[in-house]
């Protein structure tokens, strides 16, 4: 488990990887800062084609956090946020 500390310095390091395709970050205890963390990784992943983030701590605030970016990733074919704490508010703007 990576957790939410762990999570910033990994997308620090995959800034600038414009062609990251692929990420799985399930099972890893992230939660609504680490969403934050991810969304400005995300805002410049526009090739990403799958995003797994199933079974981590996201709730309806981190998924906010997450929705506001991934519009922008054109080519995403997978998102996984099951067992992620997100409630039906979460979900809509997903």
């Amino acid at each position: 488990h990576i957790g939410n500390q762990t999570i910033s310095s990994l997308t620090q390091a995959l800034q600038g990887s414009t062609n990251l395709q692929h990420l799985d970050l399930a099972l890893n205890r992230i939660g609504k800062s680490g969403a934050l963390a991810l969304s400005s990784l995300l805002h410049q992943t526009l090739n990403l084609k799958s995003l797994n983030l199933g079974w981590n701590e996201l709730g309806d605030e981190g998924a906010g956090r997450l929705a506001a970016v991934l519009g922008r990733c054109t080519r995403l074919e997978t998102l996984n946020l099951s067992c992620d704490s997100i409630g039906a508010s979460g979900m809509r703007k997903v």
